[in-house]
């Protein structure tokens, strides 16, 4: 495997970890961009494309299985997993939302601090950097805008930026109403290439 599509590889439970199911707190009817909700589930077809054009296609899920306490507050459990690709990452964390952001919670490790993912609400021109998984990020709106997914076209869509302070990636996503992300397009440094795009998402109860 190339050095480059073996960085990909590694790192994508912290890229699908960068796309929560829920992007948005108390919304309008209609505009509440990937509710939180026990059972949620997202289908992705998850293509690698490596510097030479070498591709790997699995799928990757993201599903919301149970809620828990910790530290005092409610958070749900959110569980990430790929299939098909040469290396397939399958790991939890905790998310919770409230009217000003939302927050993640990193379940494996005992002295984790709650971090923020996402500033709310989401509004285009809004910028601000976060802590994620592998490292420092700065995500911004860019604008609203349709987007055509495997033959669907989702209207509305918030595209957001998230670049890494190091350099290392720059990931582009589309989140709907009532969906969330149904497109995430993430470009590494040595060339390599992330691309997710929605097959199913199943609402939660």
């Amino acid at each position: 495997m190339k050095p480059a599509l073996l960085l990909a590889s590694l790192t994508i439970g912290a890229l699908l970890a960068s796309q929560p199911l829920t992007r948005a707190a108390d919304p309008a009817p209609g505009d509440d961009y990937e509710p939180l909700a026990l059972g949620q589930d997202s289908l992705m077809t998850a293509t690698q494309i490596g510097p030479d054009g070498a591709k790997q296609v699995g799928t990757a899920h993201q599903r919301v299985e149970e809620a828990v306490m910790r530290n005092g507050q409610i958070y749900f459990r959110f569980h990430t997993w790929t299939e098909g690709w040469l290396e397939n990452p399958d790991f939890t964390d905790l998310l919770r939302k409230d009217e000003k952001a939302f927050y993640r919670l990193l379940e494996d490790q005992p002295d984790a601090v709650e971090e923020i993912d996402l500033v709310l609400p989401l509004k285009v021109g809004n910028s601000w950097s976060h802590k994620g998984l592998i490292g420092t990020l700065k995500t911004t709106v860019l604008e609203q805008e349709d987007v055509t997914v495997n033959g669907k076209t989702y209207s509305k869509c918030f595209h957001t930026r998230t670049v890494a302070a190091d350099g290392s990636h720059t990931e582009d996503s589309w989140d709907a109403p009532g969906v969330g992300t149904v497109r995430s397009d993430t470009v590494f440094k040595g060339g390599a290439r992330i691309l997710l795009e929605i097959q199913n998402f199943t609402p939660g109860k």
